[in-house]
């Protein structure tokens, strides 16, 4: 049997079997109480390769926060990450016509794809690709491509291209353009050039609308911490507001030599006795042990209060209609004797 390990200002540890913490204004984990929760919070910053997180807990343990820590400082908000591929698919519709001057390409003359990259600050830029139909004969026909200059940026390098489709509507060269696109934000927006690899290797021509759209494109804006939550091998988790998850720490817990000799002092508390034998150190769930968390479920508590309602509903309608039952019986009886008299 484990416990969850947590200590007020300046107070002993004490180990309470609730988990039904909450955040105060400053972030701190704590009991329904106020006790401070404890645990670790140094993972290094990264997923190891099986996408998993080890957490330090050779380090002494301390109160978990959920909005900034020595080793991973400000997690209410989530880093954005810069986007570095874009990859696409649909068709060009192979009935659009050349346009009479390619060097002056009118609005019905070609084919717009809006997509999102984001820098590494998290600032979004609107990038659109113009495709048009460039020539075409027998042998198949091939559609020209640019990405211009918007408000926030310019292209420096990997905005024009060509695709070339056989005789069959299929992409035959142009797909994985050689130069990345690189975008280039203004100077006030406090970052670097970035560099966008382009892929159009899911693209086809045949006699349909043109219907080409942003299959996958990676890199996200910054996010902020919009909820938690802990799963069965203690680890906190958050959740961001773009959608992207991290950890934010692992709980520790404590077990004993006797834990029926633990001491109550309220509030779901225990302390150590001699009888329950001293705290001496912290283990993660899972390990030592000790088992794993069952999150949202309250020891004693795990009743399924509508199925229970249900069946006295049930029970209730029952033994009414057999009250009912015994009541037209006993009735039937009298009128009996009254006629036998």
């Amino acid at each position: 049997m484990a416990f969850f390990v947590v200590k007020g200002g300046g107070d002993t540890y004490k180990f309470t079997r609730a988990g039904n913490f909450t955040i105060d204004k400053l972030g701190n984990l704590v009991t329904a109480g106020g006790l401070l929760v404890y645990g670790w919070q140094d993972y290094g910053g990264k997923a190891q390769p099986d996408g998993t997180y080890k957490f330090d807990t050779e380090k002494p343990i301390q109160p978990i926060n959920l909005y900034a820590d020595d080793f991973n400082k400000n997690k209410r908000v989530i880093a954005a990450k810069q986007t570095s591929y874009a990859e696409f698919a649909g068709n060009l519709d192979a009935t659009m016509p050349i346009p009479a001057d390619l060097s002056n390409i009118q609005p019905e003359e070609k084919f717009t794809v809006p997509y999102t990259v984001y820098d590494a600050l998290g600032n979004s830029y609107d990038i659109e690709i113009q495709f048009w139909k460039a020539s075409a004969d027998a042998s198949g026909s091939r559609w020209d491509w640019r990405i211009d200059n918007k408000a926030g940026y310019t292209v420096t390098a990997g905005n024009t291209g060509t695709l070339t489709f056989g005789p069959d509507g299929r992409l035959i060269d142009g797909g994985t353009p050689a130069t990345p696109l690189t975008i280039t934000p203004d100077a006030i927006k406090g970052t670097s050039a970035f560099n966008v690899n382009l892929n159009f290797t899911k693209l086809s021509t045949y006699a349909s609308d043109c219907s080409v759209k942003p299959l996958s494109v990676d890199g996200y804006t910054t996010g902020n911490l919009v909820t938690f939550t802990i799963g069965s091998d203690g680890i906190i988790t958050g959740v961001y507001s773009n959608g992207q998850m991290q950890p934010l720490g692992l709980l520790a817990l404590a077990n004993f030599d006797n834990p029926s000799g633990l001491q109550k002092v309220g509030e779901n508390l225990y302390i150590p006795t001699t009888n329950s034998g001293d705290f001496k150190k912290a283990v993660k769930p899972g390990s030592e042990n000790v088992g794993a968390l069952s999150p949202g479920t309250l020891e004693m508590s795990n009743v399924d209060l509508s199925r229970e309602f249900t069946d006295m509903i049930i029970t209730q309608r029952g033994f009414q209609a057999n009250s009912r039952i015994i009541t037209t019986s006993d009735e039937m009886l009298q009128e009996l004797v009254n006629l036998k008299r």
